[in-house]
């Protein structure tokens, strides 16, 4: 096998491992066949990396082909080009303001041990929580703690390429602008925060293993991927609005709550040694950043077999979901569905979103770009007047933005990481097989949106008053019969029928229109407001098309063709 430049840097610390007592050459072997696996893996797409996808297979004569590898870290490498532009244009610039190196290194470690951290949890907790190598070494000669620490290499051994990428760029933009010991403190800082991410990272997990089960992680680790997403999206929004606001020349006063954020234990030795404060608060925070991350690794180390043991609760299918939940979600089924198949299918498609890892790790961030989105417009906006003028002003309107990504949300009702289980559709006895598409569509709007369409109604009304809740409602409706006509556009494929290798195939070309569509239905809001008793006569309307499309929109919807069509079918 391949040799690589991994194994060659790692004989030599190997004195370290075997004095950690790990089994330095079994370790050794294990990465080598860790690493050229992932050389013959096919990479994903970027934002689906950590996805817990199973790998598909076609089979062409008496082969069978693998077309999707699942998740590989090397889908992470692909992308290292995403992580330099982030750091060209979140770091670099903060490196080139002023001389205050503890303000200044403590928003550049901020931002790096975000990434980091999201990365670590989002695009390598798949290879952290593996549990095919306890599954095949279980039965061979290999102690736990030495399957840690092979884990634990081989993610940081990808984490410093990544790290490399992101700081590629600000590591010669510092070594030009303050110099090389500037250049050389920050290479080994780095160094530092890799370490210090990948095993709290697992200690982390580890303490959530002890005291939940698999699928709380697992959700945990959705949530982290949702949130970055987010994040990066307001991040880009404020991030130079709050460089014009920090004094970079103004002196750094050290509070008690410095010491609980790790980015100022890695500024602060640019302070200590290359400013000269030599403060004993200064000076403490200089060792954390060496201590905590070394403490880190002992305690790793010694609890590294308690890891791999806790690792087994992966395999739970997880029985947590909560009975109030469910008997939510049972009484909208009888409040909004018409028929027993259509509230049938309403609870199954809640079902279906609540469980689908997929699928939420898909539509999640989009729903919460969609939260947020209209407050980016409003803000943009606010520069140029008062609270008082936007009070009285139409930016209410702007909540129309909430619903930009339900289009895509809805297209991706027809995928499932379960697809093959659809062939239940054929053995139904239904009498009305719209009933599938209609209770999919309403436990979309009641399970995915309207939540998020409540949320910001309220803080709506705190800033533009009770003056706009009719408004609100006609955009309910409003909301209610896009979604429907979306879902219509998408075609005749029933609900979670179909692959999600099909959908980056397929791409999203028919959303496009549908944002035309909503942006006709917000201009004629606007014009009925326009006018006295406008937009009540606006409401009126849209009950009437509401009623309308429901009662005969999704009639033809499905022929026999559109249940041949699905794959499932197909292998029968």
């Amino acid at each position: 096998m391949k040799e690589f430049l991994t194994l060659k840097l790692l004989d030599r610390v190997k004195p370290l491992f075997l004095k950690a007592g790990v089994d330095y050459d079994i370790l050794r072997r294990i990465l080598q066949v860790k690493l050229t696996m992932d050389q013959r893996r096919t990479s994903t797409v970027f934002a689906n990396s950590s996805g817990g996808s199973k790998p598909e297979y076609t089979r062409k004569g008496n082969v069978l082909k693998q077309t999707n590898s699942g998740a590989s870290p090397l889908s992470s490498i692909k992308s290292l080009w995403v992580y330099g532009l982030l750091g060209a244009i979140g770091i670099t610039p903060v490196l080139l303001l002023g001389n205050n190196y503890m303000l200044q290194a403590g928003i550049v470690f901020s931002i790096i041990l975000f990434l980091l951290t999201t990365t670590m949890i989002s695009d390598f907790s798949s290879v952290l929580l593996d549990l095919k190598d306890r599954h095949i070494l279980h039965t061979k000669p290999v102690d736990a703690r030495t399957l840690a620490a092979a884990k634990m290499v081989h993610i940081l051994s990808y984490l410093v390429s990544l790290t490399a990428s992101l700081t590629i760029i600000p590591l010669l933009v510092s070594l030009f602008r303050h110099g090389l010991p500037f250049f050389v403190l920050f290479l080994f800082e780095l160094i530092a925060a890799d370490i210090f991410v990948v095993v709290a990272t697992a200690l982390m997990y580890l303490l959530v293993l002890k005291f939940f089960d698999g699928e709380k992680l697992k959700d945990i680790i959705n949530y982290v991927q949702i949130g970055l997403s987010v994040a990066l999206t307001i991040g880009y929004q404020i991030m130079f609005r709050v460089l014009d606001i920090i004094n970079f020349n103004a002196s750094f006063t050290v509070n008690w709550w410095h010491f609980l954020l790790p980015p100022f234990w890695f500024a602060a030795p640019f302070e200590w040694l290359l400013q000269g404060n030599s403060r004993l608060s200064v000076l403490v925070l200089s060792a954390l950043s060496v201590i905590v991350p070394l403490l880190c690794a002992i305690v790793y180390i010694r609890f590294g077999s308690s890891f791999e043991r806790y690792l087994q609760k992966m395999a739970d299918s997880g029985k947590y979901e909560k009975r109030k939940t469910r008997g939510l979600h049972l009484s909208l089924a009888r409040l909004l569905c018409r028929s027993r198949d259509e509230a049938i299918f309403y609870r199954f498609s809640v079902q279906m979103m609540s469980r689908e890892r997929e699928f939420k790790l898909k539509a999640y961030p989009l729903l919460g770009l969609a939260v947020i989105f209209p407050y980016i417009f409003i803000l943009n906006n606010l520069s140029d007047s008062s609270w008082a003028a936007l009070s009285r002003s139409s930016m209410y309107l702007f909540i129309y933005f909430t619903a930009l990504f339900m289009p895509s949300v809805v297209a991706l009702l027809r995928y499932s990481g379960n697809y093959k289980g659809s062939y239940i559709y054929r053995t139904l006895p239904l009498k009305d097989i719209n009933a599938i598409h209609k209770g999919a569509i309403k436990a979309t709007i009641t399970r995915l949106f309207l939540p998020l369409f409540l949320l910001d109604g309220i803080v709506f009304l705190l800033i533009f008053s009770l003056r706009i809740l009719p408004d609100l409602i006609t955009v309910l409706l409003v909301i209610i019969l896009y979604t429907a006509i979306t879902y219509r556009m998408n075609g005749r494929g029933l609900p979670f029928s179909e692959s999600f290798k099909n959908l980056q195939q397929m791409g999203m070309s028919k959303t496009l229109p549908a944002i035309f569509i909503l942006g006709a239905f917000a201009g004629m809001h606007y014009a009925a407001s326009l006018f006295p008793f406008g937009i009540y006569v606006y409401a009126a309307v849209l009950v009437i098309l509401n009623v309308l499309f429901w009662n005969n929109g999704f009639k033809y919807m499905e022929t026999k063709e559109a249940f041949s069509s699905t794959e499932n079918v197909k292998m029968l």
